[in-house]
């Protein structure tokens, strides 16, 4: 899934509500980012070059190299041995696992309540 100019135009100009009704727009260089991130998911086994990164982000190629190396060191990017580049797959994991254990807690808790009911009832 690639998000077009225009896209990242709108993220851009669009406002935020936090902390009760502030308004807080996120950095373009954030908003890449992001951008980035989605662009490379999906991709782990079919890794990307840096002009298809480039020409999908609607940015230069030294601009996309720059994107690339920031996620390199931060440990969300991985560039394979023929110079591909791909989400790091220690990250997925950690996410994924991180959801199921979410997910866990959510039903337990459901489950809980469940229990709950139902002893409040008979």
């Amino acid at each position: 899934m690639s998000t077009s100019r225009q896209e990242v135009s709108d993220m851009v100009d669009a406002s935020v509500n936090v902390d009760g009704g502030n308004t807080a727009r996120p950095s373009r260089q954030i908003l890449r980012f992001c951008q980035l991130i989605e662009l490379l998911a999906g991709h782990e086994f079919e890794p990307l070059r840096n002009s298809e990164i480039a020409r999908a982000l609607g940015i230069s190629a030294p601009e996309a190299t720059r994107f690339l190396r920031n996620g390199i060191a931060a440990g969300w990017v991985e560039k394979t041995p023929d110079g591909l580049y791909r989400l790091a797959p220690r990250r997925i994991t950690n996410i994924a696992v991180a959801v199921q254990h979410g997910i866990q807690r959510a039903r337990s808790k459901f489950d809980d309540q469940a229990t709950n009911y139902t002893r409040s009832i008979y």
